[in-house]
């Protein structure tokens, strides 16, 4: 990785500049393909979603964390999910 970022740096210094600067008073391009969805889990189904959970009645405590405003420790990332064993059935979800 050390060798790709130094070659990059090489590369870099041997470009002209642009002419222009970038443009910072441009509206970002963003797609909308997430407006108006709504996040749900065991606790909070704010939107009324009807849920079948089937044989994933468990929860899984294995999860990967994030940094999130001051919590240093990280916070776990959908903590309130829902998780089948081999213990809790074959009932399905649908």
């Amino acid at each position: 990785m050390a060798d790709s970022l130094a070659y990059l740096f090489e590369q870099a210094s041997k470009s002209a500049y642009d002419e222009e600067d970038i443009i910072l008073d441009k509206e970002p391009a963003l797609g909308n393909s997430f407006i108006g969805v709504h996040l749900i889990d065991k606790r909070d189904n704010a939107c009324g979603a009807l849920i079948e959970q089937g044989s994933f009645k468990e929860t899984d405590k294995e999860l990967h964390y994030v940094v999130m405003d001051a919590d240093t420790f990280g916070t776990p990332q959908f903590p309130d999910n829902w998780m089948r064993t081999p213990g809790s059935g074959n009932e399905s979800s649908l």
